[in-house]
């Protein structure tokens, strides 16, 4: 990275936004993360729930609120998507050989009938 380049701080980006962003499943969106990880040009990793509240407040009354809400018996807590970390900035996708490129491929191919 050059002295005039900076990384963007870390962004999160929750499994079920990109399932949607990219047409695919679930499923599909983890092995694209995982690929892009083995290829060493971002890291994620999941957050930690945080506590909204030590006393049990009903979801309904907070769901316009961003995250994913849950209750407990030690209170209401909410928590976000993975964080994901970009190793290098701006990304530069690495040179790959053409049979490493198919098995990638056919790992993200998924049935008809599982896309959104």
């Amino acid at each position: 990275m050059g002295s005039s380049e900076t990384a963007p701080a870390p962004f999160s980006f929750s499994i079920r936004n990109a399932a949607k962003l990219l047409n695919i499943n679930e499923k599909s969106v983890m092995k694209v993360l995982k690929t892009l990880q083995d290829l060493n040009m971002l890291k994620s990793y999941p957050q930690k729930p945080l506590k909204i509240s030590d006393k049990k407040i009903p979801i309904n009354l907070i769901e316009d609120y961003p995250g994913h809400k849950f209750v407990t018996e030690r209170g209401t807590f909410v928590q976000f998507g993975f964080k994901i970390e970009l190793l290098e900035y701006p990304v530069k996708i690495p040179k790959i050989s053409p049979k490493i490129y198919l098995k990638y491929y056919k790992s993200f191919q998924c049935k008809k009938y599982h896309n959104y």
